[in-house]
């Protein structure tokens, strides 16, 4: 079956069949963070950084009776921000606030700028990525929220100065039903002219 990625001029359209499914429309309005105590004059201050991805979090999935979480991600330019990866339970949607997000999402790739929407669905392999020279900042709302967690526990992990725990991270990946494809990297970067990444096992989930 086909899957909406991509919001373009207000109109979501299916790809590759480019039917209109409706019109969504992103309003200013009220979050609820579950915890007060994280605000700072209004906005949540949480991170969890990866070296090639920046998180903030906006709306915990606490605050939605695990319905969804928003996160903000932003991408350095010319990086890959994940490799080809799959969900067994989420759906992710990725709202482009300003530069541009290129993504994979099974054999198929799109390129949207702001204002548009690329749906990530669950069971479905994606990657994506900055291939631009400006920094792309993306708001990535997450359904169910859980899977927000995974930053928090993975970038402990990743922002050492040695190599990471790999024995580790498998086991966060695997108790959030993500598997990932590493040998995805070196194709994914040179084929849209991104910077080189820290090698990492193959045998990773």
């Amino acid at each position: 079956m086909p899957f909406m990625t991509l919001l373009v001029g207000g109109r979501a359209v299916c790809r590759p069949c480019s039917t209109p499914y409706g019109v969504h429309r992103v309003m200013n309005g009220k979050s609820w963070p579950a915890d007060q105590s994280k605000r700072e004059h209004g906005h949540m201050t949480r991170t969890a950084d990866f070296p090639g991805l920046k998180n903030r979090y906006l709306i915990d999935s606490s605050g939605t009776d695990g319905r969804f979480a928003l996160i903000e991600h932003r991408i350095p330019p010319r990086t890959l921000a994940a490799p080809m990866h799959t969900h067994e339970r989420e759906d992710e949607y990725s709202y482009v606030l300003s530069g541009r997000v290129g993504a994979q999402i099974g054999d198929d790739t799109v390129d949207a700028g702001p204002g548009e929407l690329v749906f990530k669905p669950r069971a479905v392999p994606h990657a994506f990525w900055n291939a631009t020279d400006d920094e792309t900042v993306l708001l990535e709302l997450i359904s169910p929220g859980e899977f927000a967690s995974y930053f928090e526990e993975m970038a402990p992990l990743l922002s050492g100065d040695g190599p990471p725990d790999f024995e580790e991270l498998a086991e966060i990946q695997a108790r959030y039903a993500l598997t990932m494809d590493f040998e995805s990297i070196g194709p994914l970067i040179e084929q849209h002219g991104l910077a080189p990444r820290e090698a990492v096992p193959n045998d990773l989930p």
